[in-house]
């Protein structure tokens, strides 16, 4: 899959900004599309590795979010 990010800070948040990719299927055609996410930064917003995940679709934004509160 290839992504590109880059980032600017706004209002004391951090912008990151990806490509949608695509998830290889052994050469099938019409792969789907995908967003691959694995940083540091994931971790230091609250992210840490096995924690469940909630994603949501609103006006067009993917809202990820902890299932647990920290």
């Amino acid at each position: 899959m290839i992504t590109r990010q880059t980032s600017r800070q706004i209002n004391q948040k951090i912008a990151r900004y990806y490509t949608v990719g695509y998830a290889l299927k052994n050469g099938k055609p019409n792969p789907p599309p995908a967003i691959d996410l694995k940083c540091r930064w994931l971790e230091s917003s609250g992210f840490m590795t096995g924690i469940p995940i909630t994603v949501t679709v609103e006006r067009r934004r993917l809202v990820i979010e902890t299932e647990i509160n920290l």
